[in-house]
């Protein structure tokens, strides 16, 4: 290899790692973060025993082992740098071998390309990366067999083999032998590896147990997710091609047409896998899982969203800091919708998973355990590291020591979550005073009863009646009826559970028992009785006046009063997010 042929592959080499790291460090962390969450690897043999009971094992556990630095900040990124280069490496060495082309570089960046854009869905996973570069691998050896009989043995027993250790990744290895072969007789020996790496995983489906569309797919879990196998097949041809009819074709030509390609590839794999709106959900929620709750609002402020997930984070921050009632009507609320999240069919798994954090901040620990299981159960490998943590502090809460330990006992075989198992191990019994277990359990309703597990206001008021001091159930009992425009309820409420607290009246309440009230026609020392501040009925006043002038003219009340919950009452309307 001469030297400006070694500098290109230098550049590249760096250009691809430093794109990489950057573009998953700064614009698509919290994607990694949350794959990280919904998967568990664990170093006991029992764990790794498990990976032979489905095809793909080699690459299922070294995906998964790989995945688990997902945990750390720029521990993704790297990962990912790191299994790109190594890709685009490989796949430089095969199309090269192939074909011979001095464009081998360029060309191998399509596979690359694709598993790039990939990674921006959450279905597509590092196993897929491991194995198609494994693939490659043995590809490479492959051709280091000089003796054809050998080399024969060897193709069939890797065709036979693969599906194993590999899994869907080995479909690519046929046709990369068919374009290496230089005479029609390989050629016609090896036609046999094709239909045998498509065929048998069919064969072995029944003993894998694999529905039949996921059967030739494993461990990839969507067809999308071959991408870099296709992509990799056609840039070889079309460096053998453009090799052959070099005379015919000038250096600028395949230059273009593999630049126009490959941005292609960029820019519709982007545009149709990305989720930058998702990242941003994202984002809310591991800050919040994180417990940092000043940066969910730094986030929820500058991300200008109007989603039911944004304001549903944004909600519990506020309402961990105590300032629900002062500042819910400072963020897009969409109703109800952002206060909850439903535990229903109509849901997907990621929403079932997120809704655990509110029934937990709640004290509900019967709907926290429903969602965390159920979020665990639907999630794409049935193994959360966020939810066996979520379960065991459950149970340490509810006092079931031996529930508690069981989930310990998984997380103690981790990497990255061991510390924080042995910590808790220290607290699971019933002797522990640690602040966070005395506060949680202070929520815990005494006594429990018969109720619709999608009737949430109703478990919502049974926390409170158990427990008048759980502030945070009662701001967002309060919030529920408010956001509906549910007054009624609202003032019945307050006056059972928040009149009587020691805390200056909340602006949102204010504003709101000051309309009740108004439309009470109740009495001016009725109204005293409920200390809102003398400024909040001034306004009041002003914006009953300026709202008979403006006959309806949204414009002429945003001035002064747009976050006011008079001005949501008035022109507030309902929509699915």
């Amino acid at each position: 290899m001469n030297r400006p042929e070694k500098t290109k592959k230098l550049i590249i080499a760096v250009a691809l790692t430093t794109v990489t790291f950057l573009f998953f460090n700064f614009f698509y962390a919290y994607h990694l973060f949350f794959k990280e969450q919904t998967q568990l690897f664990l170093f006991s043999s029992t764990y790794l025993f498990s990976y032979f009971d489905k095809p793909a094992w080699l690459a299922a556990l070294s995906g998964d082992f790989l995945t688990q630095f997902f945990y750390l900040r720029g521990g993704g990124p790297a990962v990912l740098a790191a299994l790109f280069v190594t890709e685009w490496f490989l796949a430089y060495s095969v199309i090269q071998k192939i074909s011979k082309s001095k464009f081998a570089a360029v060309w191998a960046l399509f596979p690359v390309a694709a598993d790039f854009v990939s990674h921006l869905s959450l279905a597509h996973n590092a196993r897929i990366s491991v194995g198609f570069i494994l693939t490659l691998l043995l590809f490479l050896v492959y051709g280091k067999i000089k003796n054809r009989s050998l080399s024969l043995a060897f193709a069939f027993l890797l065709a036979l083999s693969g599906y194993w250790f590999l899994g869907s990744s080995v479909v690519v290895f046929p046709f990369l032998v068919l374009l290496s072969d230089k005479d029609l007789k390989r050629i016609f020996l090896h036609l046999p590896l094709l239909p045998l790496v498509f065929v048998l995983p069919f064969i072995l489906r029944a003993k894998y147990l694999l529905p039949i569309n996921e059967t030739l797919l494993f461990p990839a879990i969507l067809l999308k997710s071959l991408l870099p196998l296709s992509a990799l097949i056609l840039a070889a041809f079309a460096a053998v091609i453009f090799q052959k009819n070099k005379h015919f074709f000038p250096v600028l030509t395949e230059t273009s047409i593999a630049t126009i390609l490959l941005l292609l590839i960029i820019v519709f794999g982007i545009n149709s896998n990305a989720g930058f709106k998702r990242e941003k959900i994202f984002a809310l929620d591991t800050e919040t899982y994180f417990g940092k709750i000043d940066k969910v609002i730094e986030l929820a402020e500058k991300s200008k969203m109007e989603s039911r997930f944004v304001a549903y984070y944004t909600n519990m921050a506020l309402a961990k800091k105590g300032e629900l009632p002062n500042r819910i009507l400072g963020f897009y609320q969409p109703a109800v919708q952002g206060l909850i999240l439903p535990v229903s069919q109509n849901e997907n798994w990621q929403t079932i998973l997120f809704s655990n954090e509110l029934f937990y901040l709640l004290g509900d620990m019967n709907l926290a355990q429903h969602s965390a299981m159920l979020g665990n159960t639907f999630s794409p490998y049935q193994r959360s590291s966020r939810m066996m943590k979520r379960l065991a502090e459950i149970n340490m809460i509810n006092g079931d020591y031996p529930g508690a330990e069981k989930f310990l006992r998984i997380l103690d075989h981790t990497l990255f979550h061991k510390k924080w198992a042995q910590q808790k191990f220290s607290e699971n019994n019933a002797n522990c005073n640690s602040s966070w277990l005395l506060e949680k359990r202070a929520q815990v309703a005494h006594s429990d009863t018969i109720r619709n597990s999608y009737d949430y206001i109703q478990s919502i008021e049974f926390l409170v009646r158990q427990n008048p001091d759980n502030l945070i159930a009662i701001d967002y009992l309060l919030s529920f009826y408010l956001l509906n425009k549910d007054l009624v309820s609202f003032k019945t409420a307050y006056d059972k559970y928040a009149k009587l607290l020691k805390r200056p009246v909340p602006k949102a309440y204010g504003e709101a028992l000051l309309i009740k009230l108004f439309q009470d026609k109740v009495s001016q020392e009725e109204v005293l009785t409920y200390r809102i501040d003398s400024e909040q009925m001034r306004k009041f006043a002003e914006y009953t006046n300026n709202f008979e002038k403006a006959r309806g003219n949204i414009e002429q009340l945003k001035t002064g009063f747009e976050f006011t919950y008079w001005f949501y009452y008035h022109f507030a309307t309902f929509k699915e997010d």
